[in-house]
């Protein structure tokens, strides 16, 4: 489980598509989100999603 106020994020790195998938553990309700999503690329998060490779 994510503790809350952990922002997370999925990045591919392999030479192949990569596939995430969510099993949730309870029904989402839009009144009531449990997330809060940023833009990747515009943040104050000192992380970079390019891969160093390409």
């Amino acid at each position: 489980q994510i503790p809350p106020l952990v922002y997370h994020g999925f990045k591919c790195i392999g030479e192949t598509e990569g596939i995430v998938i969510n099993c949730a553990t309870e029904v989402y309700r839009p009144e009531d989100p449990d997330e809060f999503r940023i833009d990747p690329h515009d943040n104050d998060i000192p992380y970079t999603w390019t891969r160093k490779d390409r």
